[in-house]
Formats: C-alpha cells, sequence, structure tokens
C-alpha cells in the first residue's frame, strides 16, 4: 500500500510543480486525513484540458468505504471514470497522525491536486465541501481504527479482497456516499454553506 506524497498541495500554485524535488511521479491516487489537512493528489499522465476541467468545476461524486483496519475513497469528476484511493492511518507518519478537525455538523473540506505525473506540475485545484454526515462518517472510521494496532499485513489483504470488485461497484455498495454540484466561478450568493475554490492551468 503506497504512502502519501511528500509535498502538500497547499504549498503550491497551478503551473508549478507539486513538490520542488519531484519531476514525475507513479500515477496513482494519494490521500492524506491528518488533523492539519485533508487532500487528494491525483497523478495522472498527461491529463487533458477536459480531465482538468473536471476536476477544477465539474460535479463531484464520493463514497467511503470502511473496511475495518484500512478505507478506501472513492471519487468522480464529471465526465471521468470512477477512481480511488486507499487510506489506512498507521500510515501516516506519527506526527501528523489523527482525525481531521472538526464538528459533528461542520463541513469538512477537501484539498484536491491534479498532477501531471508525468512533468510533476500541477494542472489543477479545487477545495470539495464534503458535508457534515459524509464528514463525520469519515471521521468515525478513523477514531476507531486509530484506538486498535495497526496492521499493515491484514490491511494490504483487505484492499486486495476490495479489488476483486470494481471501483464503481464498490461506491455503489457502500452507503456512505456524497454528490457535490458543478462549481459555479461566479460570486457565491448570501448564505451560501461552504463555497469552494478552483483553477485550472492555460495549456
Amino acid at each position: 500500500m503506497s504512502t502519501n506524497p511528500e509535498a502538500g498541495p497547499h504549498r503550491v500554485q497551478v503551473g508549478q510543480l507539486y513538490s520542488p524535488t519531484r519531476t514525475s511521479w507513479p500515477e496513482t491516487p494519494h490521500l492524506r486525513l491528518s488533523p492539519a489537512s485533508c487532500d487528494l493528489a491525483l497523478f495522472l499522465n498527461e491529463p487533458s484540458e477536459e480531465e482538468a476541467r473536471d476536476v477544477s468545476t465539474a460535479a463531484a461524486s464520493f463514497a467511503w468505504v470502511d473496511g475495518g483496519l484500512v478505507s478506501l475513497l472513492c471519487f468522480k469528476f464529471g465526465s471521468m471514470s470512477w477512481m480511488d484511493a486507499p487510506f489506512e492511518p498507521w500510515q501516516v507518519a506519527e506526527a501528523e497522525r489523527g482525525v481531521p478537525l472538526g464538528e459533528p455538523r461542520q463541513y469538512l473540506l477537501l484539498q484536491v491536486t491534479l498532477v501531471d505525473a508525468a512533468t510533476g506540475i500541477v494542472r489543477a485545484m479545487r477545495v470539495v465541501p464534503w458535508p457534515p454526515p459524509f464528514a463525520e462518517a469519515v471521521r468515525e472510521t478513523l477514531r476507531r481504527q486509530l484506538a486498535e494496532p495497526g496492521d499493515h499485513g491484514a490491511a494490504a489483504r483487505t484492499v486486495a479482497a476490495m479489488y476483486q470488485s470494481s471501483t464503481e461497484q464498490l461506491a455503489e455498495q457502500t452507503t456512505v456516499r456524497c454528490d457535490v454540484p458543478q462549481l459555479s466561478l461566479t460570486s457565491p450568493e448570501p448564505g451560501d454553506a461552504a463555497p469552494g475554490q478552483a483553477g485550472t492551468s492555460e495549456a
């Protein structure tokens, strides 16, 4: 099971290297959940302008699969296919390990970053608001997992068993789901609960 990448998307901008020390990445999504951050990095080889727009502004869907020792975040942006990222809290460095901060009725903001895996350049960024029921389900899973001893071998076997089904099938089977509407680039109306922000690269 892969660990989270070394750079945090909040440190970079569209058009910059995701990490100043790397110009290529494995084509694998990475999820980072900690008290200080909630980040999803998508590493795709030569992402198209349409994919950059989808990640930046299109409607998005998320599904959280609680696998016991390990979880799977399934996600879809616009016309893109379903993708997923496993997360095992015991794989996070001890100094960063913990549950994302927030109260049960609060949104949890997910920073999404699209990176060209072949160059390391950030192509799009967006902040996605997870609604309170979804956010609290994620927090509750992590609280339970961190209260029990970690078992990397068992977690890896669990992920392998999950992958006997497609990501879309896993997303359909879980009840912990949320949909985020297309992001409007106009000014939010008064009373909007959780505005996001986005950016795309200019080819």
